[in-house]
């Protein structure tokens, strides 16, 4: 039964448009969900629900649930399974912590070498994504000191 559903994630993976990194996420969820559900894929929303209710009861982020939540709505709507709005969770969000500026200096001074002090700064100075931030090319970035 998993290698069959292996091969039906997979044909769905190759059917749907999305990046290298999408796919990836989606393909681990798929895996995560059918190692909760002893091998047996989701065959209604209520079933992906109760997945992401006990993700979200391991304390995982709002982000990782809303992840996981459209990953498996796009698997049951591929599969033309009717599903509602997945709720991604029902715990009380708190504010992220982030370094003060002390900490990041500390952080930076840490630092083994130029290219990793260049990152951090840069994931720190922008605001951006570790992922948005990698897929930079050289055209993207203004000399004049703009991204």
């Amino acid at each position: 039964m998993v290698s069959t559903t292996n091969d039906e994630v997979e044909q769905w993976l190759r059917e749907i448009e999305a990046r290298p990194r999408t796919i990836q996420t989606y393909r681990e969820t798929l895996k995560q969900y059918l190692i909760w559900a002893n091998g047996k894929p989701p065959e209604s929303g209520e079933q992906a629900q109760k997945f992401i209710t006990y993700l979200g009861d391991l304390g995982r982020s709002s982000g990782t649930l809303a992840v996981r939540a459209n990953a498996l709505r796009r698997y049951l709507t591929w599969k033309n399974i009717p599903t509602r709005r997945l709720e991604k969770t029902s715990r009380q969000l708190t504010a992220p912590d982030y370094l003060s500026r002390e900490e990041f200096l500390r952080l930076l001074a840490a630092c083994s070498n130029e290219p990793l002090r260049c990152l951090l700064a840069l994931l720190y100075d922008t605001g951006a994504r570790l992922s948005e931030i990698l897929e930079l090319q050289h055209s993207n970035v203004n000399l004049d000191g703009f991204v």
